[in-house]
């Protein structure tokens, strides 16, 4: 019932993805066009119309050189080393880059293997459209409060000087807020007349009881044989083989099966720092059975090692009697030696549409610290 209500017509306003792949400006993909060969993960097709660059995928073409050299990385609004997958090799695909320069408003991990840390503004700091989560397809204001303090920029600022410096100017604006316009453009509305008279627009509910098609595919339906899948020459039904492929089994010398999900305080490697977030959760946390971890001679508070074939990482033992004997759920996102991405690999098998690789299931073992 809540999908077919959730079928909706977003507000009208541009999609990320023309500033990504052209949108209206058809010239731009004439001047550039896209070559999965020249594509940094080409060969995953849903990946590839996503403008998605699957994260062992950009490492391995660092490491590698193919389809290209990448010598520069410009890092904004993320932390790789601590949230890419396999770690280790992470940082030695980025030690080889000649250059890297880093936005941020924190030190982590990442700006502090930088050539250049560059101050961000933060979201108070900047005029700005919100627009996500974009599959709810409503747009709102998200105001200044103040100008931004010392010489911090915000991340379109950077970028759009950046694009004058490089000559590639005319892809870009006289100044970044213009794109907020241009945003808009589909509601006919500037973004000074949205901000002061509209401040949010609302998709509109295509929900009628009367006529069940919630889902945006081509029958309406809930589509077990996916059509458009099948046209991407990609298979329109889960293959067994595949998932057989990528299952691990334990050993006994790795008896346990590694997992993780979102913390419930916590954004991805972010706010961490925060005092009222970390008083209530202020350490890494990995969860067991206790029955699991009475019989490894482990007690409720233990600062424990979980390990894999990749290496070891350390956090602090919870027990919880709802979880599967077998399961070792550990949490994502702390830095340094609690960081799991030291425990995940990048290797195959890739889900063969979005080149996704697996990050669950992986035989571990856990021992006192």
């Amino acid at each position: 019932e809540m999908c077919i209500r959730d079928r909706y017509e977003p507000a009208p306003m541009l999609r990320p993805g023309h500033f990504m792949l052209g949108g209206e400006l058809k010239e731009r993909v004439k001047e550039f066009p896209r070559s999965p060969e020249r594509t940094i993960g080409g060969e995953f097709k849903v990946a590839l119309r996503t403008a998605y660059s699957p994260t062992q995928m950009l490492v391995g073409s660092i490491l590698e050189g193919k389809p290209y050299p990448v010598r520069a990385a410009l890092v904004i609004l993320t932390n790789p080393l601590a949230t890419y997958p396999d770690s280790n090799r992470v940082y030695k695909a980025l030690t080889k880059l000649d250059f890297i320069v880093a936005a941020d408003i924190f030190e982590t991990p990442t700006t502090a293997i930088a050539d250049i840390v560059l101050p961000a503004a933060t979201f108070l700091e900047h005029e700005d459209i919100g627009y996500w989560p974009v599959w709810f397809g409503d747009v709102r204001i998200y105001p200044k409060f103040f100008d931004p303090l010392g010489e911090s920029w915000p991340d379109a600022k950077i970028i759009n000087e950046l694009a004058k410096r490089v000559g590639v100017k005319k892809y870009f604006f006289e100044d970044e807020n213009e794109v907020l316009d241009l945003w808009l453009k589909p509601a006919n509305l500037t973004y000074k007349e949205f901000a002061e008279n509209v401040k949010s627009i609302f998709a509109r509910s295509l929900y009628n009881p009367f006529k069940v098609r919630g889902y945006e595919t081509p029958s309406g339906k809930v589509e077990i044989y996916s059509q458009q899948l099948e046209e991407l020459g990609i298979s329109p039904l889960p293959r067994f083989e595949e998932l057989a492929e990528s299952l691990l089994e334990p050993s006994e010398g790795y008896p346990l099966l590694l997992t993780n999900g979102k913390e419930e305080l916590y954004i991805l490697s972010g706010f961490r720092n925060l005092t009222k977030l970390n008083i209530q959760v202020k350490d890494p946390v990995v969860r067991l059975n206790p029955d699991i971890a009475k019989n490894l001679g482990l007690n409720e508070g233990d600062w424990v090692y979980v390990e894999t074939k990749q290496g070891k990482v350390k956090q602090k033992l919870l027990t919880d009697p709802y979880l599967d004997p077998r399961v070792v759920l550990a949490s994502f996102g702390w830095w340094g030696e609690s960081n799991i991405n030291i425990l995940t690999d990048s290797n195959p098998p890739y889900d063969p549409a979005t080149g996704s690789l697996r990050l669950k299931g992986i035989p571990c073992k856990v021992y006192k610290a």
